[in-house]
């Protein structure tokens, strides 16, 4: 499981990185090694 500033760091990532040319939040994190349950842990996160 990772911190908040984890998330926040890495969802700022996805928004930066991947977000601007249509990539999804489970593709960027597969593509960064980010587990599943991790994936599902950000989603909730921004609910």
């Amino acid at each position: 499981m990772y911190s908040n500033e984890n998330l926040e760091r890495f969802y700022f990532r996805y928004q930066t990185e991947a977000l601007s040319h249509g990539q999804s939040l489970q593709s960027f994190c597969l593509n960064n090694n980010v587990l599943t349950h991790s994936t599902q842990q950000l989603i909730s996160f921004w609910k």
